[in-house]
């Protein structure tokens, strides 16, 4: 069982690698489904051993998955800032273009027209 949730660990840090380097939307969700699948298949493992199976080398690769789980945090945590100020940019010009509705072209008289409701 230690050496199944060593292999188990290993593939999750191969896993997160990859999504290190990933960039597309569609990769890094199947991605982040996999490593769910490898979660699942370690806590499953436990349970069945009716205790946290601990190795040296689980230990070990745990140590080597650490310093990753924190870069993928701040690089989804930048992914998400991101795209919360996109969705803040769009929100802000529909609103825009909602108290003004459409330019209206310009009056020869000098008369402006606010379009507000």
């Amino acid at each position: 069982m230690e050496k199944q949730k060593e292999q188990f660990l290993k593939d999750y840090y191969q896993l997160t690698i990859n999504l290190l380097e990933a960039n597309e939307v569609e990769l890094i969700e199947q991605l982040l489904q996999e490593r769910g699948l490898c979660i699942e298949k370690v806590t499953e493992l436990d349970q069945r051993n009716g205790a946290i199976l601990m190795s040296e080398a689980i230990k070990g690769e745990l140590m080597r998955i650490q310093p990753l789980e924190r870069k993928l945090q701040e690089k989804l945590t930048s992914a998400k800032q991101k795209i919360l100020a996109a969705i803040g940019s769009l929100q802000k010009e529909k609103t825009i273009k909602q108290q003004y509705g459409e330019p209206v072209a310009a009056s020869v008289s000098g008369i402006f027209y606010d379009k507000r409701k």
